[in-house]
């Protein structure tokens, strides 16, 4: 009689172990963050609402995405990401320079604007330098370079 309970009860452990496997390729999730960079605060959904998107779709950095692979809903975990795992590392070929008259009246160095690039995409644009008739431009992501302190806590795996 023994034999017959711990069998049933050995493929029901076994069963539950593999059903809470956690987040997987392909699952669409929904995450509380906070990053930091240097222990100062960056951003963060504390006061929002999670964010939502489908781990391996590119929709985050590499880094995040790969963070929660494997999580349960109401997870927490705390990562680091270097620059390959998240915005990349400066590329001094997105740092260009321009006719200062082509820039928007009364901006000021270290201002982030928005600007199309040469192949018609809206990017975030930091000013470096501004000169007599020059300007220094910073295409590059704002976080490029940057190693990237994320707090994460998993919501939910949506159905």
């Amino acid at each position: 009689m023994k034999k017959l309970w711990i069998i049933p009860l050995f493929i029901i452990l076994v069963s539950g172990c593999i059903s809470g496997a956690g987040v997987q390729a392909g699952d669409t999730v929904k995450v509380d963050y906070w990053l930091t960079i240097g222990g100062e605060m960056i951003q963060t959904t504390e006061d929002s609402q999670p964010i939502a998107f489908t781990v391996g779709r590119g929709e985050v950095v590499p880094g995040f995405d790969s963070a929660v692979l494997g999580m349960s809903p109401g997870q927490e975990k705390s990562v680091t990401l270097t620059p390959d795992q998240a915005y990349g590392e400066i590329d001094q070929e997105n740092i260009i320079e321009t006719f200062s008259k082509d820039l928007p009246e009364n901006i000021t160095v270290g201002e982030t604007i928005t600007a199309t690039d040469e192949s018609g995409m809206t990017r975030l644009v930091t000013i470096l330098e501004i000169k007599n008739d020059t300007a220094l431009l910073d295409f590059n992501h704002p976080l490029a370079g940057k190693t990237l302190e994320f707090r994460i806590i998993l919501v939910e795996i949506v159905e």
